[in-house]
């Protein structure tokens, strides 16, 4: 019973002293700054998991304007050694937390498409589990919304288009024969 006992809490000792695995996540920019000059915007973004264990990683990144924003992470397996498992990736910023699709399995993915963003400072969240060295990449992308004023030059050209189409007076031709 004290050998049992004792075995328990040696366990118990270095399961609660075990450090956690140390990750790095960096983000690249293209443009660097990201402003409403530039059309879309690029973040490359990689993180690096050193040790086994719980991780949780973050990066901030800055948006223009209101636009739409997409992006893809995936995890990848460092020769043969190490498994990411995510848990949880979302950005955080302007609206509230925004949650990425996750598809686990031997290859994580999580997936992320939302049109209606609004511009602000936002920061990226990876969250999971490793079993060893591991890392994890991914690139998100942006994308200007037309402010409205633009929209409505462009519906008024379809429509004088449109209108000047309608209003065209219709040709008759002849054909006669030898």
């Amino acid at each position: 019973m004290f050998k049992l006992a004792t075995t328990t809490a040696a366990a118990a000792a270095a399961f609660a002293l075990a450090a956690p695995a140390s990750a790095a996540l960096t983000i690249n920019q293209d443009p660097d700054p990201c402003t409403t000059a530039a059309p879309v915007c690029n973040f490359d973004f990689s993180g690096v998991v050193n040790a086994a264990g719980m991780f949780s990683e973050a990066g901030s990144f800055t948006l223009p304007d209101q636009g739409a924003l997409s992006g893809v992470v995936t995890s990848i397996n460092v020769g043969g050694n190490g498994n990411i498992d995510f848990t949880r990736i979302y950005l955080a910023g302007p609206g509230g937390p925004i949650d990425f699709n996750l598809e686990t399995g031997i290859l994580d993915i999580g997936t992320l498409i939302n049109s209606g963003i609004s511009g602000g400072t936002f920061t990226l969240n990876v969250v999971g589990t490793a079993d060893g060295p591991s890392s994890f990449s991914g690139d998100l992308t942006f994308s200007a919304v037309p402010e409205p004023g633009t929209w409505a030059l462009m519906i008024i050209g379809f429509g004088a288009i449109g209108f000047a189409m309608r209003r065209r007076k219709d040709v008759t031709t002849s054909v006669r024969y030898a």
